[in-house]
């Protein structure tokens, strides 16, 4: 097993890097040192999410490989903590249905990896009861793969979701040509370091290491601040009163169906929607012109920051 490298080794590496002689030395992620354990107080937990699939469409293609770790942090400062749970899981394809060549070569990942694998719900569920928000570095990429295949989260899917790619300016916060995960790695502020990609758990892992070093460095609160900014932006809408023939197209674009046990008098299809984004606009659009149409809409929306449920359009 690697071992991290000795105080006096991290010491030269940061000399060699900070200076100015057109050279970067690059630590392997496994050599990295260890994340502080759970000190032992009330902390928040981030699942840090990440996927491979079989292509880049969620619609028509399958998720192949999931995996998350769930990190303690400081509410205050944003520190992580060592991971306190962790899974990692293959996915079969559907029979009859070949994985690609170029997803074997980006991935690693080949047909006979994943034969005969299956998603075991547990441990996937226990993460999600166990955190306060999920990221993942592409949101809008892993999310909806996410949604379509894991429907036994049920209402632990509406957890506050964000996405590092979008949600962190990280050029404001230290000096990086790009907000790809394998280039923030290479330019970290603190032991710039090096992994090796597109395996679910590992970009995992990555991205706790970017996370946890930018924020060591500029003592920038960044999981508490996108933990703020998420719960503030979301809203779970419920389309009260859709027409019944309607059930099929909102299941299709990521409603669930809400019968009321976690939100009395409420029965209706929900969604978690970003009110900011396009997306957002995108699904709220999407109820007036193709569930609702020329019938007045009904909808109601639970704002994750208080809890209220209140109206917020239509009659």
């Amino acid at each position: 097993m690697n071992q991290p490298h000795s105080p006096e080794i991290e010491h030269a590496l940061k000399i060699l890097n900070n200076q100015s002689s057109g050279f970067k030395v690059l630590t392997h992620l496994d050599l990295l040192k260890p994340l502080t354990q759970n000190p032992g107080r009330p902390l928040k937990h981030v699942l840090i999410l990440d996927t491979e699939t079989s292509g880049m469409d969620h619609k028509s293609d399958q998720l192949i490989e999931i995996a998350g770790s769930v990190y303690p942090f400081c509410e205050q400062t944003g520190e992580l903590f060592s991971p306190s749970l962790q899974f990692n899981q293959l996915l079969d394809l559907p029979e009859g249905v070949e994985l690609s060549p170029i997803i074997t070569q980006v991935t690693g990942i080949t047909r006979e990896d994943i034969r005969g694998h299956a998603l075991s719900p547990d441990p996937i569920i226990a993460a999600f009861k166990a955190c306060d928000m999920v990221i993942s570095h592409n949101a809008t990429f892993d999310r909806p793969f996410v949604e379509k295949t894991c429907d036994f989260l049920g209402e632990l899917a509406n957890k506050p979701w964000a996405c590092s790619l979008q949600d962190i300016d990280w050029s404001t916060l230290f000096t990086t040509p790009s907000r790809a995960l394998a280039v923030l790695a290479a330019f970290c502020p603190e032991n710039p370091f090096f992994y090796d990609a597109h395996r679910a758990l590992t970009d995992c892992d990555a991205l706790a290491r970017v996370v946890h070093q930018v924020t060591s460095a500029t003592q920038q609160a960044i999981l508490p601040q996108l933990l703020a900014g998420t719960t503030e932006r979301l809203v779970q809408v419920f389309a009260v009163g859709a027409p019944y023939e309607a059930k099929d197209l909102l299941s299709a674009h990521g409603f669930r169906w809400s019968d009321g046990t976690q939100f009395p008098n409420i029965k209706a299809w929900a969604k978690v929607i970003d009110r900011q984004s396009e997306e957002g606009c995108r699904d709220f659009i999407f109820l007036h012109e193709k569930v609702y149409g020329s019938r007045a809409a009904s909808l109601k929306a639970r704002i994750n920051k208080k809890g209220e449920t209140r109206r917020v359009l239509g009659q």
